[in-house]
């Protein structure tokens, strides 16, 4: 029996800044999709409202949900974290 954990197949990155208001219909419609082998990769870019911690409130409670966060940052540089971060093969 093989003991290695699989990747998940597919990596869906969301990139959040001030979105509390959108955030948790959009990680809830993702959750709720049929195809399960995923992750979710929330990028926060310093967000000023309560979406760090939506962010952080969904990566506690589901294990194929992360949360990369940076107080300020450019956004090109999180989204190289969070592909280089990514467990997916795809």
């Amino acid at each position: 029996m093989d003991n290695e954990v699989s990747s998940p197949l597919i990596s869906v990155v969301v990139p959040v800044y001030n979105t509390a208001e959108y955030l948790e219909r959009c990680v809830n419609s993702l959750i709720n999709q049929t195809f399960k082998d995923y992750e979710i990769v929330l990028v926060n870019d310093g967000s000023t409202d309560d979406s760090p911690e939506i962010c952080r409130a969904y990566s506690e409670k589901y294990s194929f949900i992360k949360t990369v966060s940076r107080e300020t940052a450019v956004f090109q540089q999180q989204e190289i974290q969070a592909w280089q971060k990514h467990q997916a093969d795809i």
